[in-house]
């Protein structure tokens, strides 16, 4: 008796852990979120890894990512996180902006002009991409 409540309880958790859980990983987001804003980026880094592994499907969880590898000078990394985001939402504003600029800082200048030029075609009103191509 004790064996099958066991294993009946252990196959429900085990199904709830591995199922995407939408709250947890809004709760991940914020947490990582509150880490960067302690300058903790490893801490950030570790929580938004987990995110990514719970929402692979989350543009958000890979452009904090991205972010937070930015900040730790990961750049290649950082525009791979980017390029998951919009290969998940190609329209994903945020995700393209910090791309371009990061491509800028690795001196990749010819892509960075063309997604800046992208980025004023969709949002004109958006000073950033102007700055960029100005330089």
């Amino acid at each position: 008796m004790r064996l099958t409540c066991f294993l009946i309880c252990f196959v429900v958790l085990n199904r709830s852990l591995a199922s995407p859980q939408p709250g947890r990983t809004e709760d991940l987001l914020n947490q990582a979120t509150e880490w960067v804003r302690e300058g903790n980026l490893s801490k950030a880094l570790l929580e938004l890894q987990k995110a990514a592994v719970q929402t692979p499907d989350n543009p958000k969880v890979h452009n904090m990512l991205g972010v937070v590898l930015t900040e730790l000078g990961r750049m290649t990394e950082a525009n791979n996180a980017y390029s998951k985001a919009l290969s998940i939402a190609p329209d994903f504003y945020p995700a393209r902006k910090n791309r371009a600029v990061n491509s800028f800082s690795r001196g990749d200048l010819k892509f960075a002009a063309s997604e800046f030029e992208t980025l004023v075609r969709i949002e004109p009103k958006d000073f950033v991409p102007h700055l960029f191509l100005g330089l």
